[in-house]
């Protein structure tokens, strides 16, 4: 429970070049996604499993920060993934982020859409990244500086190439738009 409503943390974005950070471990399952639904047509695969112990520090960890007032923007990653939580942040914030992506062995769709649970996207300010890593470390959760705050666009890269780039401001008239569509 929240003791001082003005200790909370919102999803938005908000100090142009704050980092962006990914907290949880990364895995990319597709299972029950919204990616397979939208653009398959699908409603299928396992669900992604749930580590309770890894989720229970997570969580606290998450706490921790925000009573320290070291987090700018908090948000889960849940339906649509890394990509959606993102967008959605920068939504709120009327602000662009440029993401940077080491996908590694893991595949771009995967990385981006992954709704697994036990990850959390936050933005820091710069002076504040010491406090936040002695933090993390003292959780023992991973964490990966995934990128900037700032600008107009929502920008996605993997190893130095673009792979999204989209205006903050069409994103939004999109999102509003779909949420308009569900209600009807």
């Amino acid at each position: 429970m929240l003791k001082d409503v003005d200790q909370r943390c919102d999803m938005a974005f908000k100090g142009q070049g704050d980092l962006v950070v990914l907290l949880g471990r990364v895995r990319q399952e597709l299972g029950g996604s919204e990616y397979l639904s939208v653009c398959y047509g699908l409603e299928t695969g396992e669900v992604p499993e749930t580590y309770l112990e890894e989720e229970k520090e997570l969580l606290q960890l998450v706490q921790t920060l925000i009573h320290n007032q070291i987090l700018q923007s908090c948000h889960d990653i849940s339906e649509g993934g890394l990509a959606v939580t993102v967008a959605e942040s920068s939504i709120k914030g009327r602000i662009g982020c440029h993401i940077k992506l080491n996908c590694g062995e893991f595949s771009k769709v995967g990385i981006l859409f992954s709704e697994a649970p036990g990850r959390v996207v936050a933005s820091v300010k710069r002076a504040d990244l010491d406090r936040l890593v002695q933090t993390v470390v003292e959780f023992g959760v991973e964490m990966r500086i995934i990128g900037t705050v700032g600008g107009d666009q929502l920008v996605f890269e993997d190893n130095g190439t673009e792979i999204i780039r989209l205006a903050v401001q069409e994103a939004s008239e999109t999102w509003e738009g779909a949420i308009g569509c569900f209600m009807k």
